[in-house]
């Protein structure tokens, strides 16, 4: 409440001098282009000797970032969310799905362990081809055949790309229904390009990514001319689209280390209490059923059982669609589990877990999910640094 009244006070009243200055015949903040509404502001702010950007550091990740500071985000934070609460359309029909809304109406699953939930069209910038891709989408999800929320995810990093840039090299076109080989040469250069100068982490694999970018669109293409869409391209896309295009993915050498080698392990668990207590038990039931992460915070409370005497833990793995995956586990992780399902049944109502997790928020934004990936993942890099196993 002291926030709402003090701190946020002052920015709604900086805010409303900038728009009575700068925007004063206006009915409605949903009325500005709200881009360069944006910019104006910024420059209102900087103007007056207020800061629109600072330098953020993370602990866990080891990084400084740069953000826009509490004062410099309030005209966005408010349009935004005044824009979401008077937009009555079915969420088909809006450039930016909520999976949340989503999986309400039709039923479409996903990970609710992961920070992300929607899907943004907007940065496809041709209006009527926007309409098509939406269409498209709409269809695979609901058809739920190899296409889940989070394969949508992946095709939407693709697809804008190709289009902007095929859209860029051809800008009146309303279609692809002359699409040519050249033009796929050049998406295919420009991926290239973009995975030589722009992938440079440790682990990357640029040939998987150029692979991936021409296997997502090849198939994009393919299911445009198979379901008939109006911006389908006339050609084969098997005389487009060549499989000598598609790089040779490089074999792992035969001694590379694809497990975690034992000097890690026990350095792990000898200094495990220095985790954060939460993280502790996701990390015990991932080492010893070999689930992954995403599958560990998904588990609820009926998901210890016993067969023949014998303890066994039921999840239902994401990955691969399995519902109901049974895992022999010992007495040690049984009882570990067997805890958490108490504690959750304790601390647990309709209202902050109604899905029965057990690696349940009880409160807060993400309140009635489980922990996300990402907080896992950022606790184990601040333990490791903490720990001084690396700088």
């Amino acid at each position: 409440m002291s926030g709402l009244f003090n701190d946020y006070q002052k920015k709604l009243r900086r805010l409303g001098e900038f728009l009575s200055e700068k925007y004063a015949n206006i009915s409605s903040l949903l009325h500005l282009d709200i881009e360069n509404a944006k910019e104006e502001w910024f420059d209102w702010l900087r103007y007056r000797g207020f800061k629109t950007h600072r330098l953020s550091y993370n602990a866990a990740r080891g990084k400084t970032y740069k953000c826009m500071t509490s004062l410099a985000s309030t005209l966005n934070v408010i349009y935004t969310n005044l824009f979401h609460l008077t937009d009555t359309r079915e969420e088909w029909e809006k450039d930016i799905w909520d999976v949340r809304v989503l999986n309400e109406k039709y039923n479409i699953d996903y990970n609710k362990s992961k920070t992300v939930y929607t899907l943004n069209f907007t940065t496809i910038k041709n209006k009527i081809i926007r309409e098509q891709v939406k269409k498209y989408f709409k269809q695979r999800l609901l058809s739920k055949r190899n296409f889940s929320w989070s394969t949508a995810t992946n095709y939407l990093y693709y697809i804008p790309r190709f289009i902007n840039l095929i859209l860029f090299l051809e800008p009146k076109w309303k279609d692809f229904q002359d699409l040519s080989r050249e033009h796929i040469e050049k998406y295919i250069e420009d991926l290239n390009n973009y995975a030589k100068t722009q992938i440079k982490q440790g682990k990357s694999h640029p040939e998987h990514y150029i692979s991936k970018g021409i296997n997502i669109i090849q198939k994009f293409l393919e299911d445009l001319q198979t379901f008939e869409y109006s911006i389908a391209c006339q050609k084969n896309i098997r005389l487009l689209i060549l499989p000598s295009d598609k790089p040779k993915l490089k074999k792992r050498p035969y001694d590379h280390i694809d497990y975690i080698p034992d000097t890690v392990l026990e350095q792990l668990f000898r200094d495990i209490n220095h985790l954060h207590r939460d993280a502790q038990p996701i990390l015990w039931i991932a080492f010893k059923t070999g689930l992954r992460i995403s599958d560990v915070l998904g588990l609820k409370q009926d998901c210890l059982v016993r067969l023949n005497g014998k303890y066994q833990v039921v999840a239902d793995i994401k990955k691969t669609y399995v519902k109901g995956h049974s895992i022999p586990i010992d007495d040690e992780l049984a009882n570990i589990i067997a805890a958490l399902v108490d504690n959750s049944k304790v601390n647990s109502n309709q209202d902050n877990n109604p899905e029965k997790y057990i690696f349940a928020r009880l409160s807060g934004a993400r309140k009635g999910r489980p922990y996300s990936q990402k907080w896992f993942v950022d606790q184990l890099k601040y333990f490791c640094q903490r720990m001084q196993y690396y700088k």
